[in-house]
Formats: structure tokens, C-alpha cells, sequence
């Protein structure tokens, strides 16, 4: 429903001829508001980068320069709306953190590709394209302030370890050896989660399985 909405929304805007720059701002608010979703950090980012990704695929090099304008400026939303996602997340594990880090810096990097495809030799012609210089600085350090929050959020977080096990046991004993117990089985859960553990593994899992914990 949310890409749907997207797609009636882009079509909308290359045909408004009555003010153009409110359809904009809709449709940057409808770009951002993965970002804000009540969901994981991981969902938010997949939802935002297929986005992203998606908008990237659309464009070619004989566009009009009013619809350059348009996938910069959404390019651009996608890229801010990624970061405020990244800021804003729990993250459970030291690769996770860095995994979004990432990734923000790979889209970043594919959107200034893309409009440097899109851009003219000059300025000087009605069908010439040059990217807002104050737009691009502006994301540019959104970006790098992003990477770095991210890294400062790494030196905290868990790390991940992984064992062989050494003899058959459950995951209720595996849980408690790594982690101790809760009376909400939380942790629990996370290691049947982490593990990707299978329905008959739930009362044993067998020696030689490779296991992983945080600390």
C-alpha cells in the first residue's frame, strides 16, 4: 500500500500546474515517513533503501530538467529520511550498527552517481541540469554526521560470539550459560531468534551446531 501510494503520488506530481512546491513537500513527506514507522530499525532501512533504490531505476539520461529536479529532490529525502531512521533505531548488536553505516553511505554514494548522470556540461541552456551545490553540502554533512553518530554507537554495542557446541543440551541451558535467565523469557526468545533455531531443536540441539551469542 505504501509503494502504491508512492507511485499515484509521483505520476500526481509531473502533472500539477497549480502549486507545484506543495505537491512536493507531500510527496517528501510520504518519502520520509518510513522513517517513522513503528517498526525496526532493519524494516524501516529495507523499506526506505528498496524506496531509494526503486527511484534510481526510474530516471534516464533524456529527462526533462524539471524532472531531474524532481528525483533530486527525492533522492536527497530518501538519503535524510535513512539517516534520521539510522539515529533513531535500537540496535541490539555491534555488526547491526555498522550494517546501516553501511549502507547509508552505499546510497549515498549511488545517488550522487545518479545525478552526476543526469548532469549537463554548463548551466547556460533552458535544458541544462546542475544539482543545488547548498543542496548537496547540506546532505553531505547529514551523511557524515550520520556515519559517525553510528560508529560512537558501535563502540557500545554488543558484540557478537560464536561457539561450536560442545555436547547436545537445550536451548533453556544454553540460555541461561549465555545469558542467564528472565521471567519474561526474553532472552530466550532472542536466542531461539539469533539462532534461527528449528522446531526440533527446541527441546535438544545437537553437538557441532554453531551457535551465536552477544556480550
Amino acid at each position: 500500500a505504501y509503494y502504491n501510494a508512492l507511485q499515484t503520488a509521483n505520476s500526481a506530481i509531473l502533472s500539477a500546474t497549480s502549486e507545484p512546491l506543495a505537491a512536493m513537500r507531500s510527496i517528501q513527506n510520504l518519502i520520509s515517513s518510513p522513517a517513522r514507522f513503528e517498526a525496526g530499525i532493519r524494516d524501516r532501512m529495507n523499506v526506505l533503501t528498496t524506496q531509494f533504490e526503486r527511484l534510481v531505476n526510474s530516471i534516464e539520461n533524456n529527462l526533462p530538467v524539471s524532472q531531474k529536479r524532481q528525483f533530486e529532490v527525492m533522492g536527497g529525502t530518501a538519503i535524510s529520511s535513512s539517516a534520521e531512521a539510522a539515529v533513531s533505531g535500537e540496535y541490539s548488536t555491534k555488526a547491526e550498527v555498522l550494517d546501516v553505516a553501511d549502507e547509508i553511505s552505499a546510497n549515498y554514494d549511488q545517488y550522487l552517481t545518479a545525478l552526476d548522470s543526469l548532469q549537463t556540461e554548463n548551466g547556460g541552456e533552458p535544458t541544462s541540469y546542475i544539482p543545488d551545490a547548498n543542496a548537496l553540502t547540506a546532505i553531505q554533512s547529514l551523511v557524515s554526521y550520520t556515519v559517525s553518530a553510528l560508529f560512537d554507537i558501535a563502540l557500545t554495542a554488543q558484540q557478537e560470539r560464536i561457539v561450536y557446541l560442545e555436547r547436545p543440551a537445550s536451548p533453556i541451558e544454553l540460555t541461561h550459560r549465555f545469558y542467564g535467565l528472565d521471567n519474561d523469557d526474553e532472552y530466550l526468545v532472542r536466542f531461539i531468534e539469533t539462532n534461527n533455531l528449528h522446531i526440533d531443536e527446541y527441546l535438544t540441539i545437537e553437538a557441532g551446531r554453531r551457535l551465536v551469542y552477544y556480550v
